[in-house]
Protein backbone atom coordinates (compact mmCIF):
# COMPACT_ATOMS: atom_id res chain seq x y z
CA UNK A 1 0.00 0.00 0.00
CA UNK A 2 1.46 3.36 -1.07
CA UNK A 3 1.18 6.94 0.53
CA UNK A 4 -2.28 7.42 -1.22
CA UNK A 5 -3.65 4.50 0.92
CA UNK A 6 -3.07 6.20 4.17
CA UNK A 7 -3.70 9.28 3.38
CA UNK A 8 -7.37 8.05 2.75
CA UNK A 9 -6.97 5.91 5.80
CA UNK A 10 -5.65 8.86 8.15
CA UNK A 11 -8.72 10.66 6.95
CA UNK A 12 -10.89 8.23 8.10
CA UNK A 13 -9.77 7.72 11.69
CA UNK A 14 -9.51 11.81 12.06
CA UNK A 15 -13.17 12.05 10.99
CA UNK A 16 -14.53 9.45 13.73
CA UNK A 17 -11.82 10.51 16.25
CA UNK A 18 -13.36 11.69 19.25
CA UNK A 19 -12.21 15.57 20.30
CA UNK A 20 -10.41 14.30 23.67
CA UNK A 21 -8.56 11.06 21.52
CA UNK A 22 -5.52 11.51 20.80
CA UNK A 23 -4.36 9.16 17.54
CA UNK A 24 -0.39 8.55 17.11
CA UNK A 25 0.36 6.77 13.83
CA UNK A 26 3.66 4.63 13.76
CA UNK A 27 5.05 2.51 10.67
CA UNK A 28 7.73 -0.47 11.13
CA UNK A 29 9.41 -0.97 8.08
CA UNK A 30 12.34 -3.02 6.16
CA UNK A 31 12.64 0.07 4.46
CA UNK A 32 12.96 -1.19 0.83
CA UNK A 33 10.36 0.69 -0.83
CA UNK A 34 11.01 4.53 0.97
CA UNK A 35 11.26 7.12 -1.52
CA UNK A 36 10.72 10.89 -1.90
CA UNK A 37 7.20 10.39 -1.73
CA UNK A 38 6.87 8.46 1.58
CA UNK A 39 9.56 10.92 3.04
CA UNK A 40 7.25 14.30 2.09
CA UNK A 41 4.52 11.85 3.60
CA UNK A 42 5.83 11.14 7.19
CA UNK A 43 7.30 14.63 7.17
CA UNK A 44 3.72 15.57 6.76
CA UNK A 45 2.28 13.58 9.69
CA UNK A 46 4.88 13.78 12.08
CA UNK A 47 5.54 9.80 11.72
CA UNK A 48 8.90 8.73 13.13
CA UNK A 49 9.23 5.49 11.25
CA UNK A 50 11.05 2.56 12.53
CA UNK A 51 13.64 0.60 10.22
CA UNK A 52 14.54 -3.14 10.28
CA UNK A 53 18.20 -3.38 9.28
CA UNK A 54 20.28 -6.03 10.98
CA UNK A 55 24.22 -4.19 11.05
CA UNK A 56 26.24 -4.89 7.63
CA UNK A 57 24.82 -6.78 4.72
CA UNK A 58 26.81 -10.02 6.10
CA UNK A 59 24.39 -10.28 8.98
CA UNK A 60 21.34 -8.56 7.63
CA UNK A 61 21.37 -10.61 4.42
CA UNK A 62 22.13 -14.09 5.58
CA UNK A 63 17.99 -13.27 7.25
CA UNK A 64 16.46 -10.35 5.20
CA UNK A 65 16.21 -12.08 1.30
CA UNK A 66 13.75 -11.21 -1.64
CA UNK A 67 11.99 -14.60 -3.15
CA UNK A 68 14.78 -14.50 -5.39
CA UNK A 69 17.40 -14.82 -2.83
CA UNK A 70 18.78 -11.56 -2.86
CA UNK A 71 19.84 -9.42 -0.33
CA UNK A 72 17.83 -6.59 0.62
CA UNK A 73 20.48 -4.60 2.53
CA UNK A 74 21.40 -2.31 -0.62
CA UNK A 75 17.69 -1.09 -0.83
CA UNK A 76 16.92 -1.06 2.90
CA UNK A 77 20.32 1.21 3.44
CA UNK A 78 19.04 3.46 0.58
CA UNK A 79 15.68 3.81 2.22
CA UNK A 80 17.05 4.79 5.70
CA UNK A 81 19.54 7.11 3.97
CA UNK A 82 16.79 9.03 2.48
CA UNK A 83 14.72 9.54 5.18
CA UNK A 84 18.06 10.99 6.67
CA UNK A 85 18.83 13.22 3.62
CA UNK A 86 14.94 14.40 4.17
CA UNK A 87 15.62 14.93 7.94
CA UNK A 88 12.86 12.50 8.94
CA UNK A 89 13.06 11.03 12.74
CA UNK A 90 13.99 7.33 12.68
CA UNK A 91 14.69 4.67 14.80
CA UNK A 92 16.37 0.63 13.70
CA UNK A 93 15.29 -2.19 15.33
CA UNK A 94 18.40 -4.65 14.57
CA UNK A 95 17.42 -8.41 14.91
CA UNK A 96 20.38 -10.53 17.01
CA UNK A 97 21.68 -13.98 16.17
CA UNK A 98 23.77 -16.06 17.06
CA UNK A 99 26.11 -14.45 13.87
CA UNK A 100 26.31 -10.97 15.31
CA UNK A 101 26.44 -11.51 19.00
CA UNK A 102 30.24 -11.91 17.73
CA UNK A 103 30.35 -8.73 16.07
CA UNK A 104 29.15 -5.77 19.13
CA UNK A 105 32.01 -3.50 17.63
CA UNK A 106 31.54 -3.72 13.67
CA UNK A 107 27.48 -3.29 14.55
CA UNK A 108 28.57 -0.17 16.74
CA UNK A 109 30.48 1.04 14.10
CA UNK A 110 28.58 0.49 11.47
CA UNK A 111 25.27 1.99 13.35
CA UNK A 112 27.31 4.65 14.21
CA UNK A 113 28.85 5.64 10.45
CA UNK A 114 25.01 5.82 9.63
CA UNK A 115 23.91 8.12 11.47
CA UNK A 116 22.00 5.86 13.18
CA UNK A 117 20.79 7.74 16.88
CA UNK A 118 17.53 5.54 18.39
CA UNK A 119 18.21 1.92 18.03
CA UNK A 120 17.33 -1.55 19.49
CA UNK A 121 18.18 -5.14 19.72
CA UNK A 122 15.47 -7.96 18.84
CA UNK A 123 16.74 -11.33 19.39
CA UNK A 124 15.93 -13.86 17.30
CA UNK A 125 12.69 -14.93 18.42
CA UNK A 126 10.60 -18.31 18.17
CA UNK A 127 7.36 -17.10 16.96
CA UNK A 128 5.07 -18.13 14.77
CA UNK A 129 6.20 -19.36 11.60
CA UNK A 130 9.35 -18.30 12.89
CA UNK A 131 9.68 -22.07 14.98
CA UNK A 132 13.71 -22.08 15.48
CA UNK A 133 16.33 -19.81 16.70
CA UNK A 134 20.16 -19.78 16.38
CA UNK A 135 20.42 -18.69 20.24
CA UNK A 136 19.27 -22.11 21.07
CA UNK A 137 21.93 -22.83 22.66
CA UNK A 138 24.03 -23.45 26.04
CA UNK A 139 26.35 -20.25 26.05
CA UNK A 140 23.51 -18.01 24.03
CA UNK A 141 22.88 -16.18 27.85
CA UNK A 142 26.53 -15.71 28.33
CA UNK A 143 27.73 -14.57 24.81
CA UNK A 144 24.28 -12.25 24.77
CA UNK A 145 25.44 -10.39 27.95
CA UNK A 146 29.24 -9.86 26.82
CA UNK A 147 27.71 -8.57 23.05
CA UNK A 148 25.37 -6.18 25.06
CA UNK A 149 28.48 -5.01 27.40
CA UNK A 150 30.98 -4.33 24.51
CA UNK A 151 27.92 -2.35 22.95
CA UNK A 152 27.27 -0.15 25.73
CA UNK A 153 30.85 0.25 26.16
CA UNK A 154 31.60 1.41 22.88
CA UNK A 155 28.25 3.78 23.51
CA UNK A 156 29.50 5.32 26.73
CA UNK A 157 33.05 5.85 25.66
CA UNK A 158 31.95 7.20 22.47
CA UNK A 159 29.49 10.27 24.33
CA UNK A 160 26.43 7.81 23.77
CA UNK A 161 25.75 9.15 20.16
CA UNK A 162 22.86 6.09 20.17
CA UNK A 163 19.99 5.76 21.94
CA UNK A 164 19.67 1.82 22.92
CA UNK A 165 16.35 1.56 23.89
CA UNK A 166 17.25 -2.04 25.82
CA UNK A 167 19.79 -0.29 28.01
CA UNK A 168 17.32 3.12 28.60
CA UNK A 169 14.03 0.47 29.32
CA UNK A 170 16.06 -1.30 31.87
CA UNK A 171 17.65 1.31 33.96
CA UNK A 172 13.60 2.90 33.84
CA UNK A 173 12.99 -0.97 35.39
CA UNK A 174 15.57 -0.48 37.99
CA UNK A 175 14.64 3.15 39.29
CA UNK A 176 11.22 2.28 39.00
CA UNK A 177 10.46 -1.15 39.22
CA UNK A 178 8.39 -3.28 36.37
CA UNK A 179 7.56 -1.34 33.42
CA UNK A 180 3.44 -0.97 31.45
CA UNK A 181 2.89 -4.88 31.19
CA UNK A 182 0.62 -4.02 28.02
CA UNK A 183 1.25 -7.51 26.71
CA UNK A 184 -0.89 -8.76 29.48
CA UNK A 185 -4.45 -6.65 29.66
CA UNK A 186 -6.54 -7.50 27.03
CA UNK A 187 -7.02 -5.27 23.99
CA UNK A 188 -4.36 -3.00 25.31
CA UNK A 189 -3.03 -4.58 21.95
CA UNK A 190 -5.93 -5.08 19.66
CA UNK A 191 -4.69 -6.80 15.89
CA UNK A 192 -7.02 -7.44 12.85
CA UNK A 193 -5.77 -9.06 10.17
CA UNK A 194 -6.97 -8.68 6.39
CA UNK A 195 -10.09 -10.98 7.30
CA UNK A 196 -11.56 -9.10 10.24
CA UNK A 197 -10.29 -11.18 12.74
CA UNK A 198 -9.46 -9.45 15.96
CA UNK A 199 -6.31 -10.59 18.60
CA UNK A 200 -4.80 -9.49 21.10
CA UNK A 201 -2.27 -9.58 23.65
CA UNK A 202 0.21 -9.79 20.68
CA UNK A 203 0.18 -9.16 17.10
CA UNK A 204 2.08 -12.31 16.36
CA UNK A 205 -1.21 -14.36 16.82
CA UNK A 206 -2.46 -12.79 13.86
CA UNK A 207 -2.88 -15.22 11.31
CA UNK A 208 -1.68 -18.42 13.53
CA UNK A 209 -3.68 -20.85 15.10
CA UNK A 210 -2.02 -22.85 17.99
CA UNK A 211 -2.36 -26.68 18.72
CA UNK A 212 -3.80 -26.15 22.33
CA UNK A 213 -5.50 -23.24 21.72
CA UNK A 214 -6.74 -23.57 18.09
CA UNK A 215 -7.90 -20.24 16.57
CA UNK A 216 -6.01 -17.53 18.51
CA UNK A 217 -8.78 -15.06 17.56
CA UNK A 218 -11.68 -13.65 19.72
CA UNK A 219 -13.59 -12.63 17.19
CA UNK A 220 -14.60 -10.73 13.99
CA UNK A 221 -14.70 -7.10 13.90
CA UNK A 222 -17.27 -7.87 10.85
CA UNK A 223 -19.81 -9.22 13.34
CA UNK A 224 -18.61 -8.43 16.73
CA UNK A 225 -18.32 -4.96 18.95
CA UNK A 226 -15.60 -4.73 21.25
CA UNK A 227 -17.95 -5.64 24.12
CA UNK A 228 -18.78 -9.64 22.64
CA UNK A 229 -15.03 -9.73 21.79
CA UNK A 230 -14.56 -8.81 25.53
CA UNK A 231 -17.02 -11.58 26.11
CA UNK A 232 -15.74 -14.04 23.77
CA UNK A 233 -14.09 -17.24 25.37
CA UNK A 234 -11.31 -17.62 23.22
CA UNK A 235 -10.48 -14.61 25.28
CA UNK A 236 -11.07 -15.89 28.41
CA UNK A 237 -9.50 -18.78 28.17
CA UNK A 238 -6.41 -17.17 27.27
CA UNK A 239 -6.59 -14.32 29.78
CA UNK A 240 -7.14 -17.20 32.71
CA UNK A 241 -3.90 -19.15 31.37
CA UNK A 242 -2.06 -16.01 30.79
CA UNK A 243 -2.73 -14.66 34.39
CA UNK A 244 -1.76 -18.37 35.84
CA UNK A 245 1.66 -17.88 33.83
CA UNK A 246 2.03 -14.57 35.32
CA UNK A 247 1.54 -16.18 38.62
CA UNK A 248 4.13 -19.05 37.91
CA UNK A 249 6.49 -16.08 37.66
CA UNK A 250 5.80 -14.26 40.07
CA UNK A 251 6.59 -17.22 42.53
CA UNK A 252 9.30 -18.50 40.70
CA UNK A 253 11.60 -15.60 39.21
CA UNK A 254 14.47 -13.57 40.76
CA UNK A 255 13.20 -10.86 38.05
CA UNK A 256 9.45 -10.72 38.36
CA UNK A 257 9.62 -7.30 39.68
CA UNK A 258 11.46 -5.57 36.92
CA UNK A 259 9.61 -7.77 34.43
CA UNK A 260 6.03 -8.26 35.66
CA UNK A 261 5.50 -11.43 34.46
CA UNK A 262 6.98 -12.16 30.69
CA UNK A 263 5.44 -12.18 27.00
CA UNK A 264 2.39 -14.24 26.40
CA UNK A 265 3.56 -15.03 22.71
CA UNK A 266 6.89 -16.21 23.69
CA UNK A 267 5.75 -18.58 26.43
CA UNK A 268 3.05 -20.23 23.79
CA UNK A 269 5.33 -20.39 21.14
CA UNK A 270 8.40 -21.29 23.41
CA UNK A 271 6.75 -23.53 25.99
CA UNK A 272 3.42 -24.54 24.21
CA UNK A 273 1.26 -23.12 27.15
CA UNK A 274 0.58 -19.54 28.30
CA UNK A 275 0.69 -21.13 31.41
CA UNK A 276 4.28 -21.14 32.05
CA UNK A 277 7.22 -19.20 33.34
CA UNK A 278 10.52 -18.70 31.66
CA UNK A 279 11.48 -18.56 28.01
CA UNK A 280 14.73 -18.21 26.15
CA UNK A 281 13.63 -14.66 25.26
CA UNK A 282 13.31 -13.73 28.77
CA UNK A 283 16.21 -15.07 29.56
CA UNK A 284 18.30 -12.91 27.01
CA UNK A 285 16.19 -10.16 26.36
CA UNK A 286 14.91 -9.66 30.14
CA UNK A 287 17.35 -11.20 32.73
CA UNK A 288 20.43 -10.46 30.11
CA UNK A 289 19.61 -6.92 29.45
CA UNK A 290 18.72 -6.24 33.39
CA UNK A 291 22.18 -7.69 34.61
CA UNK A 292 24.27 -6.09 31.75
CA UNK A 293 22.27 -2.87 32.13
CA UNK A 294 23.03 -2.73 36.12
CA UNK A 295 26.67 -3.81 35.31
CA UNK A 296 27.02 -1.02 33.04
CA UNK A 297 25.99 1.39 35.44
CA UNK A 298 28.12 0.30 38.22
CA UNK A 299 31.45 0.53 35.94
CA UNK A 300 30.28 4.08 35.07
CA UNK A 301 29.45 4.78 38.96
CA UNK A 302 33.23 3.37 39.72
CA UNK A 303 34.78 5.63 36.60
CA UNK A 304 33.25 8.31 38.45
CA UNK A 305 34.25 7.56 41.88
CA UNK A 306 37.84 9.31 43.11
CA UNK A 307 40.48 6.73 43.61
CA UNK A 308 41.01 6.77 47.69
CA UNK A 309 44.79 6.86 49.09
CA UNK A 310 45.54 5.16 52.19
Amino acid sequence: MGPQYYREAFAVAERFRRPDTNVVHNFQTNGVLINEEWCEFFKLHGITPGVSLDGPASYHDSRRRYRSGKGSHADALRGMRLLRQHAVPFHVIAVVTSASLDAADELFDFFQAEGVVNLAFNVEEIEAANATSSLIAPDASQRFRRFLAQFIKRNHVAGFPLALREFLGAAGAIRHGCPDRHELEPLRILTIDVTGKAYTFSPEFAGTSHEHYGDLSIGSLLTDDLVTLLQSPQLARQFADIRAGVDRCAGTCLYYEWCGGGSPANKLFENGTFDSSETMFCRLARQGVLEETLASIERQLDDRTPSRVA
